[in-house]
């Protein structure tokens, strides 16, 4: 079965559903059916009325009268597809001419009832069978559940740090933040069927005030410099990509963390630039190793943050057309943020020299 998708002038593309191509079949003369089975199996078939094993996608019929009527019993691919994000009935698929006809019989009956017939008279149905194309609908989405979402450095992976159990740098953040997001659409792809998920534009937002992306002014992070408890603030980039902490209140400031996102992934990491300040005191006496004692002291991101993720998730269906639920937004991700103390190590002491006591 040969058509056009919305150009009448481009013909003899070959109708196809769920990627199989479609063939016409006359299963009496008043019957043509549309089927994905080849000229071998439409053959084998013993029931060719059976709608099923027939793998019918459309049936056209007529009365004795002429009167047509239109069957749809599965999807067509409505290919080139235009990437119709709604309006889907706008995508049309039509019949070429020259496939089905519709045959009659012309009587002529004069007053002593005299007649002549004409059984030559047909009409093209090209052009005049056609069918429109389905898509998915944008459903609510939920809260993608980031509860696994964790990256840990420490004091300890910076030059000259003693307890090494935490490095400067982690990008392993534990979770698929990437499929977390798109469990979190449910997808509703319409008759003609199930395509793909994808999710996209991750980015950092927040709700508090002041913590916007390229905001010249910094926001309180909750942390401090190890040096003499200086305040940390935190920055949001332009793109929204990177959470950077600096010890300034304005832009310009030394870095002392980046948290950045991968736009496309969603995939974070974190990267320590500065010793922070934590508030237990450690005894490190006698240990001969300090990996992970002092850096079970640890402090994270402000809840007041309000630090969130969000991203775009897509969902297509078979034949291409989409719907995009936009600004899909997790919860609150600051305390996934940690970082862990250092300490200091004992030393081999050497003898006192008091030659000068007198």
């Amino acid at each position: 079965a040969n058509g056009s998708i919305n150009d009448p002038s481009a013909t003899d593309q070959s109708l196809t559903s769920g990627n199989e191509e479609v063939y016409l079949y006359t299963l009496d003369g008043n019957t043509i059916v549309g089927s994905t089975l080849t000229s071998l199996e439409w053959s084998a078939l013993v029931d060719k009325t059976d709608t099923i094993l027939g793998e019918y996608v459309f049936r056209v019929q007529t009365t004795d009268g002429g009167v047509v009527s239109l069957n749809q019993y599965a999807e067509i691919d409505h290919l080139p597809t235009d990437g119709a994000s709604s309006d889907y009935a706008d995508q049309t698929w039509t019949l070429d001419d020259g496939q089905i006809y519709l045959r009659g019989t012309v009587t002529v009956t004069d007053n002593d009832t005299d007649t002549a017939a004409d059984t030559n008279g047909y009409l093209d149905l090209g052009g005049n069978l056609r069918i429109t194309d389905d898509g998915p609908v944008e459903t609510t989405a939920v809260t993608p559940d980031l509860t696994g979402l964790s990256l840990l450095t420490g004091d300890g992976g910076l030059t000259g740090g003693n307890d090494k159990a935490l490095a400067a740098s982690d990008s392993d953040d534990g979770i698929d933040i990437s499929a977390l997001f798109i469990a979190a659409v449910t997808a509703d792809y319409g008759a003609d069927g199930a395509g793909t998920q994808t999710a996209s534009n991750f980015q950092f937002a927040s709700t508090t005030t002041g913590l916007t992306a390229g905001a010249t002014t910094g926001v309180d992070s909750g942390l401090a410099l190890s040096d003499l408890g200086t305040t940390v603030y935190a920055y949001l980039s332009t793109d929204g990509r990177t959470l950077t902490g600096t010890d300034s209140s304005s832009s310009g400031g030394t870095t002392v963390f980046t948290i950045t996102i991968d736009g496309s992934t969603g995939a974070v990491s974190q990267t320590q630039s500065a010793a922070l300040e934590h508030s237990v005191p450690e005894d490190g006496s006698g240990l001969s190793n300090v990996d992970g004692f002092y850096s079970d002291d640890r402090v994270d991101l402000s809840a007041g943050l309000n630090l969130t993720i969000t991203a775009d998730v897509t969902t297509t269906d078979a034949d291409g057309d989409y719907v995009t639920n936009d600004t899909v937004t997790s919860g609150d991700i600051a305390s996934s943020f940690v970082f862990g103390d250092d300490g200091p190590v004992e030393t081999t002491a050497v003898t006192p020299d008091l030659t000068g006591l007198s």
